[in-house]
């Protein structure tokens, strides 16, 4: 029994058109992703009326940013004794080292150091909206919160000094803006200028994929011709 030849000419159009359609399909599904996590005026609004509200109510607003930008708070506290205790009000859950000094948060990182590598939580006060930060001369169980300020806290990149958090947009005052936090959802929230690679990189793995097939079958019709 003969295998019957299939005729290239008569597949090659086929194929291409399934090949484009799961492109199609791809970048469909994709594309709505990545333009939920893509930056969004509403967010830089909501996010400068928020701590407006916050800190004309007297209460406290607390941020804390990891060093790949990942945003563990952004959100309002009310009335903290302590800079641990608005932490802890934003429901942000710290460790402490034998010296007493926060240094994890959130599990980032996901133990303490037993040895010092150069990153650690800094921590940082802020007077007001637009107000520059000031680095913290108290840890957070001795430092109490000012009514109507604003707590930072960010974790330094490796084989850097240092770190300050990006000033917030914040009522009037222009500044970076990210997602807002609860105390139920610290630590899911990514920064807001930050770009979804995933999606993008996927879509381009399959553009390239399909343009490299529909080549190779170009160029099997031409030697076959």
């Amino acid at each position: 029994m003969s295998i019957p030849q299939i005729d290239n000419r008569r597949a090659l159009p086929t194929m291409v058109a399934v090949l484009a359609a799961v492109l199609f399909a791809a970048t469909t599904i994709l594309v709505p992703v990545f333009a939920q996590a893509s930056p969004s005026p509403a967010t830089g609004t909501a996010q400068a009326k928020a701590i407006d509200d916050c800190l004309k109510a007297d209460n406290v607003w607390v941020f804390v940013i990891t060093e790949d930008e990942t945003v563990l708070s952004n959100q309002c506290v009310d009335s903290p004794a302590s800079g641990a205790e608005a932490l802890d009000k934003a429901g942000v859950t710290v460790q402490n080292n034998k010296t007493g000094l926060i240094c994890t948060m959130n599990d980032h990182p996901a133990t303490c150091p037993k040895t010092f590598t150069g990153q650690y939580w800094a921590y940082y006060h802020a007077s007001g909206a637009g107000a520059p930060w000031e680095y913290s001369q108290k840890g957070a169980d001795q430092y109490k919160p000012a009514a109507g300020s604003i707590e930072g806290w960010c974790y330094n990149k490796p084989k850097t000094k240092s770190c300050t958090p990006p000033k917030l947009a914040a009522g009037s005052a222009e500044g970076s803006s990210f997602n807002l936090t609860t105390a139920h959802s610290t630590g899911a929230s990514s920064s807001n200028n930050g770009v979804m690679s995933g999606p993008v990189a996927t879509i381009a793995v399959i553009a390239v994929i399909v343009i490299v097939l529909v080549a190779a079958l170009l160029v099997r019709r031409r030697h076959q011709s």
